[in-house]
């Protein structure tokens, strides 16, 4: 969708697209799977 590698996410650093993704897969996990968001940015 965002045209990131799955293990971009989970990199280091501040790339515009990595940062979109990573926003995307937060809101995705907060809102579908009822994940805190706590938990997800310890992750990340």
């Amino acid at each position: 969708m965002l045209d990131v590698k799955g293990g971009a996410v989970w990199a280091k650093g501040k790339n515009r697209r990595t940062v979109k993704a990573r926003s995307l897969l937060c809101c995705w996990a907060v809102r579908e799977l009822g994940a805190p968001m706590s938990s997800i940015g310890r992750k990340l």
